[in-house]
């Protein structure tokens, strides 16, 4: 789409956004998207380490899922 997850301006909205997880989520931007694609980022971009994938395998593992979820 083009655009960030996050805003960008001014600086603290955009690190509080990062640092709280509020990020737009994907319907806005891409009309009716599979719920395991915003499952997946939701999980991905977690503000608690605990709660994102632990390691590149795991990361790429659970994109993968995510992207073999049938799309509407």
């Amino acid at each position: 789409t083009g655009r960030l997850p996050f805003p960008v301006a001014p600086r603290d909205a955009w690190r509080k956004s990062v640092l709280t997880g509020q990020f737009a989520p994907l319907a806005r931007h891409l009309p009716n998207p599979p719920a395991e694609w915003q499952a997946f980022f939701d999980r991905a971009r977690a503000p608690a380490p605990a709660e994102r994938p632990k390691s590149a395998s795991e990361f790429f593992r659970a994109l993968g899922q995510a992207l073999a979820s049938p799309t509407r």
